[in-house]
């Protein structure tokens, strides 16, 4: 795009967000913000640079609130989380194109900070918006402070219907005993990050002999969060460690994506244009308890005109459905065919298929070859 109403020099790529969250001057927009002004740090210019700035150069920082009447304590604080693995679709296949370069100078470089401290500067400025937030760094509480590590680990990847079992991993890095309670909470969450109701909450004590590692299992139980758990299967696990002599507190957190079942998607033979082909899914219920409400939808452009909908009713535990439709393709070329099974219980489950149509000239030449 072409910025007539900038100064010279920020033509070229803009960034902008089609479906803003929050109002830019009365109005819900957001962009277009020249990306040669998002790396040099010129927030100054419009519009919305100052937010998308902050999009790929945020520091993430966590806070413990006890109650109403204490103040919140900054128990973690990462410069480098935010702005890694910026990212398009590459032109003419589906892989991913990094574009990180494009937004800012490799993290922690001598350019990176440059850019960071010009823009600070920026902000503080009476043109800019200032948030009155304090910008002072302050590091992470100190490990040799402490004396213990935390750190959650899975025991094996989740799935949708299983418990969820994972570890809270304690090393004690000093030459005395330590004591900690440990706190967990587990919220479902959407793919925003906005918190929904929580799952469960435990309380462990665990005492730390000199340079003892120790693991404790937490069990997240499906019964606990089916109930709650969105179209997203995510679950949001915080741990939050507190010293017995010096109340002082570590974190750690996690995002579990609970993976859903598989479902099995074929087309026995070759796909031709303007002849039937017959479409096969197969999917069987892990769960322990009937899937209710069973739905499946199939659509894809150049295969199917609308789209393909069978109402399938319950399936009992272990149970399985075998479906068979037939397709009459429409277009040549590579064509995707998408498959939704839903459930009152499971919400999503989403296959592809890749196919390649071809016309009947085609195919004979193809085995004639």
């Amino acid at each position: 795009m072409e910025r007539r109403d900038l100064p010279p020099g920020y033509n070229g790529w803009q960034a902008l967000d089609a479906t803003p969250q929050e109002a830019s001057n009365g109005i819900f927009c957001c962009g277009p913000a020249p990306v040669k002004a998002i790396k040099e740090g010129d927030i100054h210019l419009k519009y919305d640079c100052p937010f998308i700035f902050a999009e790929v150069n945020a520091d993430v920082i966590k806070w413990v609130v006890t109650n109403k009447m204490t103040a919140p304590e900054r128990v973690y604080q990462d410069s480098n989380k935010i702005g890694k693995l910026i990212s398009t679709k590459q032109v003419g296949t589906k892989g991913r194109m990094d574009i990180t370069s494009n937004y800012k100078y490799a993290e922690g470089s001598e350019e990176e900070r440059l850019v960071f401290s010009k823009a600070l500067e920026m902000r503080n400025k009476p043109h800019t918006v200032n948030t009155g937030h304090d910008d002072t760094s302050t590091p992470n509480p100190s490990l040799s402070k402490i004396g213990i590590s935390m750190r959650l680990k899975m025991k094996e990847s989740p799935v949708l219907g299983q418990d969820v079992q994972l570890f809270a991993l304690l090393k004690n890095l000093t030459s005395s005993l330590k004591k900690i309670t440990i706190n967990i909470n587990v919220q479902a969450i959407e793919n925003n990050g906005v918190h929904l109701n929580v799952v469960c909450q435990k309380s462990y004590s665990v005492e730390l002999k000199p340079q003892e590692e120790h693991s404790v299992l937490c069990v997240i139980p499906y019964s606990l969060y089916k109930a709650e758990l969105t179209e997203s299967n995510l679950l949001k696990v915080c741990a939050v460690g507190e010293l017995t002599d010096t109340k002082e507190k570590l974190l750690a957190e996690r995002n579990i994506t609970l993976d859903s079942p598989k479902m099995q998607v074929e087309i026995p033979g070759n796909a031709l244009l303007f002849a039937p082909s017959k479409v096969k899914v197969r999917f069987a219920n892990p769960l322990t308890e009937n899937l209710t409400n069973c739905r499946l939808i199939m659509e894809g452009n150049g295969l199917i005109i609308g789209k393909i909908e069978r109402e399938l009713g319950n399936l009992k535990p272990g149970h399985e459905f075998k479906i068979s439709a037939d397709l009459i393709p429409y277009k040549k070329g590579k064509k995707v065919l998408h498959v939704l099974f839903s459930s009152d219980n499971i919400k999503y489950i989403r296959e592809h298929l890749d196919i390649v149509v071809s016309s009947l000239g085609e195919f004979n030449l193809h085995n004639v070859q």
